[in-house]
This record gives structure tokens, C-alpha cells and sequence, in this order.
């Protein structure tokens, strides 16, 4: 099993769902993050990690399979703190709300693709060689022996989607209390930063991957850009999942 979170200060960001299943979380300008991949399987794991479409090691479009990506131990997980820009040091990924910041502009690269953190596992492939032994029984004649129950022993030998687009609103509708009229207000839109430059050091070694596993998508935007969407909602009819074990005093009320 693999998993993929966003943390903000080193708590993991809270997940919210929408009609299709999509997972969401609220971006906050101005706050860097980092993204925990965790490989919970009993190999190692390549992890190809894409922020607004952007491979972070290369800052590149690419799909999964040509991806570079981040080894990952059996049982074990690592933290990426930002684009990979040198073995030493990466610079923070952070949210921002204004355009000049956005990495993706930065490098001219495909903006359609903001909104977006993903991750596509692939497990290390563990090749074989094999022997061929047999144990058999032999009838007919000396002169033709029929062999049967042959065996095959193998040994272990091994000691190495193009991430969609989001449709992003581009205004939100408010009504001029004067006129009455209905005027149009720009939203505001969230990307991924290039921030401080911070120390991260990684070294290149041979991995061969087998076949995708699976991609783990996250999906982001302003606190704002969730409730224009519905994956949040602050009418009174409206509640949260219910808490098996909320917080409510040592016993049970005396009634």
C-alpha cells in the first residue's frame, strides 16, 4: 500500500471529497508545504511526484514512465520539501495566489495543469534466472525411458498517465447592492511557488521499475474555490461526517 499527504508545518493537511470521489485539500496562501510519500509494501518503490503537471525533480512534462522519481525503502517514507534544483538542495514548494509566483509560469510551462499534486508508484522489478531440475519416475524400457514430473526452481537474482488538467473558475458572480445589477468579480487562483532554498540531499543510483502500479492524485484550491465548487458548504442544513469520539468530558452525563 502507498499514500501520499500534504503537510504544512509537519501536520498532514485535511482531505475533502467531492461527488466523484476526488480528494481536495485547501491551499493557503503564503504557506510552504511539503509532500510525505509513504511505500508500505514489502519492496522499494519509485515515486514519480508531479505538482502542477511538473515533474519536481526535473521540472519537466512527463509522463509517469519517464518520469524521474524519489527511491523509496520497503516500509518507509520520505518528505520532498520542494524543485529539485541541484543533489543538495531543493527550493520550498508554497502556496500563492499571485501569478508572478506561480512556478509553473516561471518556466513557461503548461498553466491548464495548475491545481494539481500527484504521485505515480512504481514498484522496483525483481528479475529471475532458473535451473532446471527434474525428479522423475522412469518407466518403459531401457532402451526408452519415459521421464515425468518435471520442476522449475527459480531464484531471486534482483540486487533498480499524463497528469490531467483542472478546470479552473474564472469569476465569481456578487449583485451591486445600489443598482441591483450582476457584476462580475475575478476569482482568486492558486499555484505553486518556488520559494527558499533549502538543503536536500540526494544521490543518483540504478533502479529498473516494473509496470505502474497506481497514481495518487491530490487536488487543490483557496478555501474560497472549494465552496464555489461544493466540496464545501456553510448553510445550516449542512454538517461534516459525524465523530465517533469527540471531545465531550471524562463521563456520561448524569439526565
Amino acid at each position: 500500500m502507498n499514500d501520499i499527504k500534504v503537510l504544512v508545518n509537519g501536520t498532514p493537511v485535511k482531505k475533502y471529497f467531492d461527488n466523484n470521489g476526488n480528494v481536495w485539500i485547501e491551499a493557503r496562501k503564503g504557506s510552504s508545504f511539503s509532500i510525505k510519500i509513504t511505500n508500505e509494501t514489502y519492496k522499494r518503490s519509485l515515486a514519480v511526484v508531479s505538482v502542477d503537471g511538473l515533474n519536481v525533480i526535473n521540472g519537466k512534462h512527463l509522463i509517469p514512465e519517464e518520469g524521474k522519481g524519489y527511491i523509496i525503502n520497503k516500509y518507509s517514507s520520505i518528505n520532498i520539501p520542494g524543485w529539485k534544483i541541484n543533489e543538495n538542495d531543493v527550493k520550498e514548494f508554497y502556496f500563492t495566489t499571485k501569478e508572478e509566483e506561480s512556478y509553473a509560469r516561471k518556466i513557461g510551462a503548461d498553466e491548464r495543469n495548475i491545481g494539481v499534486i500527484a504521485c505515480a508508484f512504481f514498484p522496483e522489478k525483481i528479475n529471475y534466472t532458473y535451473s532446471y531440475a527434474t525428479a522423475y519416475s522412469v518407466s518403459g524400457s531401457a532402451e526408452n525411458p519415459i521421464y515425468t514430473n518435471d520442476i522449475w526452481l527459480g531464484r531471486d537474482t534482483a540486487n533498480s498517465e499524463v497528469i490531467g488538467s483542472v478546470n479552473a473558475y474564472n469569476c465569481s458572480v456578487t449583485v451591486d447592492s445600489n443598482s441591483g445589477y450582476i457584476k462580475e468579480s475575478p476569482v482568486e487562483s492558486v499555484s505553486v511557488g518556488s520559494g527558499q532554498q533549502v538543503e536536500y540531499r540526494t544521490y543518483s543510483i540504478d533502479f529498473e521499475r516494473d509496470v505502474l502500479s497506481h497514481i495518487i492524485t491530490i487536488y487543490y484550491d483557496t478555501w474560497d474555490g472549494l465552496k464555489r465548487r461544493g466540496i464545501l458548504r456553510d448553510d445550516k442544513d449542512y454538517r461534516e461526517y459525524p465523530k465517533a469520539f469527540p471531545s465531550n468530558g471524562n463521563y456520561c452525563p448524569d439526565v
